[in-house]
């Protein structure tokens, strides 16, 4: 294949790389005892295989009850879904600190506009350290249902479904 020039199709890896003139900001959870709801949230991004191509989950998470605040999905990896599911979850509480990797989508000036008016603490994992949410949210979603509201379940699975049988 690699004589052929042909390589297989899927997200390549390092998609969590920050752009070169975005703010990174310091990992603030180490040695921190997290016991409240609203302490901490976290966000991450996963892919899903469709027929054509690919569509891109963002989930915004508390540590300490591990539940979904909000979520969204795209067909293409830019920043304004990742505000939308901010900007949801915004309208419902807000956090001490707000813990992300440092791909380019949570390190633009958009995304962190939203948290610096609103006074939250930035908290970003070393690009080795990565985030455990999607570790959380990876895979079959039957599998992690334990943890995400009933509705999350049904309008992701019914979503995707429909996107692949067509």
């Amino acid at each position: 294949m690699r004589l052929m020039g042909i390589e297989a199709i899927y997200p390549k890896p390092n998609l969590s790389k920050p752009h070169p003139d975005h703010k990174i900001y310091p990992y603030l959870l180490r040695n921190k005892i997290i016991k409240e709801v609203n302490q901490v949230w976290g966000a991450d991004i996963t892919y899903i295989r469709m027929k054509h191509g690919w569509l891109y989950l963002v989930v915004i998470m508390d540590w300490v009850s591990r539940y979904i605040l909000s979520w969204e999905l795209s067909i293409i990896l830019e920043v304004d879904f990742c505000i939308r599911a901010l900007d949801k979850v915004l309208t419902i509480a807000v956090a001490e600190i707000f813990n992300s990797d440092q791909g380019c989508q949570f390190t633009s000036v958009a995304f962190l506009k939203c948290l610096e008016e609103r006074n939250i603490q930035i908290s970003m994992d070393a690009q080795k350290e990565g985030p455990w949410i999607m570790s959380l949210v990876r895979g079959s979603l039957a599998s992690v249902s334990f943890i995400l509201p009933i509705s999350f379940c049904s309008v992701c699975f019914v979503f995707i479904v429909t996107l692949v049988q067509s």
